[in-house]
Order: C-alpha cells, then sequence, then structure tokens
C-alpha cells in the first residue's frame, strides 16, 4: 500500500513538473524570424547567423519584474524553390527547426506565411551505482505560423513585422530505483515580431529584431522574448523584387 501511493505521489509530482517545464522550456528554442518577407530566389540559397538572446520576464504578487534570460547563437539557411516558395532549417544551442515560406504579396508592400516545426530535448540522469540513479528527460516539439510583412522605406532598408503563432507539446519521461512515470503537456502561445532589415551591398542584410509571446499555459503569467542582430549573407532578390513598385 505504502509503495502504491509512493508511486502515485511520485506521478503527480512529475506531472506538476512537466507543466512547468513547459512553460520553461518554451524559452529554450528559437523564437526567432532570421528571414526576410520576400522569399529567396529560384535557385538561389541564402545563409544566416544569429546572435541573439532568448528569455522569460514575468512579474510578482509586489509588481516587480524579474527576468531569466540565456544566449542563443544560430545558424540558418534557405532555399528558393520558385519565386514565391522557399524552404529552410535552423540550428540552434540544443535544438533544430525545418520550415517553408510561400509569399503571396510583392512589391512596396509585401506578406508571406512561414509554418515551421522545431524541437528540443534535455536529459538528466543523476547516475548512481549499479545504474539505479535517477533520471528525466523533457522533449518539447513546436509548431509555428509566422505572418511576415514588410514595408520597404527604400530599396535598401525594409520595416518587417507582424503576428505569430506556436503551439507546443511537451513530453517528459522519470524514473528511480523503484518508480517510473511519463506524462504529455501541451500549450499555446501567441504574439508578434518587429525588425529593421538593412540590405547592405547586393545580397547582404543586418537584420536586429525583437519577438516576444504570450503564453497561455496554465500557470504562465509572463512574456517570452528573444530578441538581438541577423546577418543573412547570399540570396540576392531578383530583378523583379529589387526595387518597389
Amino acid at each position: 500500500m505504502f509503495k502504491r501511493l509512493k508511486g502515485l505521489m511520485f506521478h503527480r509530482v512529475f506531472v506538476a513538473l512537466v507543466t512547468l517545464a513547459l512553460v520553461v522550456l518554451t524559452g529554450c528554442p528559437s523564437l526567432s524570424t532570421m528571414q526576410t518577407p520576400a522569399t529567396v530566389p529560384k535557385g538561389a540559397v541564402r545563409f544566416g547567423i544569429g546572435l541573439e538572446g532568448v528569455g522569460y520576464s514575468q512579474k510578482d504578487s509586489a509588481g516587480a519584474t524579474s527576468t531569466v534570460a540565456a544566449p542563443q547563437f544560430e545558424l540558418n539557411a534557405r532555399y528558393g524553390v520558385t519565386d514565391d516558395i522557399d524552404i529552410g532549417g535552423k540550428l540552434y544551442l540544443i535544438g533544430g527547426e525545418i520550415g517553408g515560406k510561400y509569399q503571396f504579396a510583392k512589391g512596396t508592400f509585401e506578406a508571406a506565411v512561414a509554418p515551421a516545426v522545431s524541437y528540443i530535448s534535455v536529459s538528466l540522469d543523476s547516475g548512481g551505482s549499479g545504474g539505479s540513479g535517477d533520471s528525466t528527460s523533457f522533449s518539447v516539439a513546436y509548431l509555428h505560423l509566422p505572418l511576415l510583412l514588410g514595408y520597404k522605406v527604400t530599396d535598401s532598408l525594409e520595416l518587417a513585422f507582424g503576428p505569430k503563432a506556436l503551439y507546443a507539446i511537451a513530453t517528459g519521461s522519470a524514473s528511480d530505483s523503484t518508480n517510473q512515470s511519463s506524462v504529455t503537456s501541451s500549450g499555446f502561445m501567441a504574439g508578434g515580431f518587429g525588425s529593421i532589415q538593412l540590405k547592405i551591398g547586393k545580397a547582404f542584410w543586418l537584420a536586429p529584431e525583437v519577438n516576444a509571446y504570450k503564453p497561455f499555459t496554465k500557470g504562465a503569467t509572463g512574456v517570452i522574448w528573444q530578441g538581438g542582430l541577423a546577418l543573412l549573407f547570399g540570396g540576392p532578390p531578383s530583378a523583379a523584387m529589387a526595387s518597389p513598385m
């Protein structure tokens, strides 16, 4: 009877931890945009480097704001399938992302939708003699749906912005010498991004950006954010896309 009650308590505590992990780990993937609203031209490749920070900020009962933040380093590449569609992938500190983009408006005002899927995984093992140590693992899959909007101020300067939606699915497992448990939880976030995209030369962009999300997971009260500088190389705009209409 005691063993059963211990196992039930172990499972309840672990379920609470996975729910908390869903909130905390949501800030661990890449939440950056790191691309222009315009697709990479057909047959061209564009590379990107992101030097950013990611964090979670919330207010306590006294109204003071506390923030947990960490650096984020990213590499990405995109390939133009057609002049309206490109595909790409991104690698960052503890995960990766793949996705596509469809541009449905061109000219002075640009618009595109860029769905993507990303994944992170974290494992902790306390070790112990005879392999009897505690172990815990979490993995989270993220479904991204951003709407990328852009306004060309000049041929070399574009303001990019738009809403973003994210759905996270967290799975966790834990075990000790006598118990094992696993659970799955999920949550939704909504937010947006803003970026100033400065084109230098034919195919090089400096793009400082900020991204912010509000999680609607139970127990989440703050804001998740990521911001910094993206450097984009290659894949010059086609002649038809180089100048505002």
